[in-house]
Order: structure tokens, then sequence, then C-alpha cells
């Protein structure tokens, strides 16, 4: 960091670049291509779009956060989840609870505080959290099943924000 003071394209340059290392197999094993970089007006932030013939990812940084959402072809190039109360990009993380059914988290496991790490390790820890998993992500976004799929998925998300919410009802409950 040069100071503190850097200019957008930095800030959009330097997230491609680790990206392009972290995620690499992305782009050498499933033909994925960087299809959009789009630095915020205003502040450091920055969103990057990677397409292959199945799905779409969506990475953003945002002051030190990286987001990775994942979501069909179809997702546009926004910094917007859901587009006219339709769901477009959907978080890597939710979609690989998804994938793994892991429906009934630990909420103590939830509020463990994450350690702070650079923009790289973040990076390389999602990459090796998806690889296992990535073809399976790729497949449940496909075009031919990805609305009936896409609809499992919104369920799977609303049961386990339930399962997470009773979880905290019921801590806080015992809190007071």
């Amino acid at each position: 960091m040069n100071g503190g003071s850097y200019m957008q394209s930095d800030t959009c340059a330097e997230l491609l670049e680790a990206v392009r290392r972290s995620l690499d197999y992305l782009f050498d094993d499933f033909g994925f291509l960087v299809t959009a970089v789009k630095p915020a007006s205003t502040d450091g932030r920055c969103l990057i779009v990677l397409s292959s013939e199945q799905c779409r990812f969506r990475i953003i940084f945002n002051r030190g956060d990286l987001e990775i959402a994942v979501g069909p072809l179809s997702a546009p190039v926004s910094w917007e989840d859901t587009i006219a109360g339709t769901r477009q990009w959907y978080y890597l993380r939710s979609t690989l609870n998804y994938i793994r059914d892991d429906k009934y988290p630990d909420l103590d496991s939830l509020r463990r505080p994450v350690p702070f790490s650079t923009l790289e390790e973040k990076l390389t820890q999602a990459a090796v959290d998806l690889k296992p998993d990535c073809w399976k992500v790729l497949q449940l976004f496909q075009e031919d099943n990805s609305v009936t799929k896409q609809r499992e998925l919104d369920q799977f998300l609303e049961e386990r924000g339930e399962h997470i919410q009773k979880q905290l009802e019921e801590w806080l409950r015992r809190q007071s």
C-alpha cells in the first residue's frame, strides 16, 4: 500500500491479480474468463465477474472485506444480489453449505470471531474451500437446471436462516 491514498484502479488491479493467482484452477480447469472489472465510483471497492459456460462468480472487495457470490449466466454485473425481487447472486459460503447439506450449523461456531486476514489469505481460503466441490457449484447454476435448483437453494437458505434465528433467540434467552 502506498501511503493509504491509492487510486480506484489500483484496488481492481490488485484484486484481479490476487484472483488470478488464488483461483487459477477456475481459469485453467473450468474455462472461466474475466468478463467484468468494475471499480466503485467513490470508494475503494471493486467488483469482478468471472464467467464460464456454466455460471458466473462475482467477487467484491470492499475496504478489506471479500465477498464471493455465484449465479447463473443470466446474473447481471451488479453490486446488488437481488434484482426486481429475484435473487441473482448467492454467497459462495451459502452455496457450499447447501451442496454439503450443512443445514443446521452450530451457533457457537458462527459466533466465533474471524481472525484478520489479508485479501490474498481470504482468496486462498475461499479457493481451498471451493475446490473440492467446484464442479457441483457449476452444475447447480447450469442453465438447464438452475431455476429448480435455485428454488431449492432459496428454500434451504430460508430454513437454515430460521434455524440460526431460533438458536440465537434461545441463546439470548439464556443470557437474560
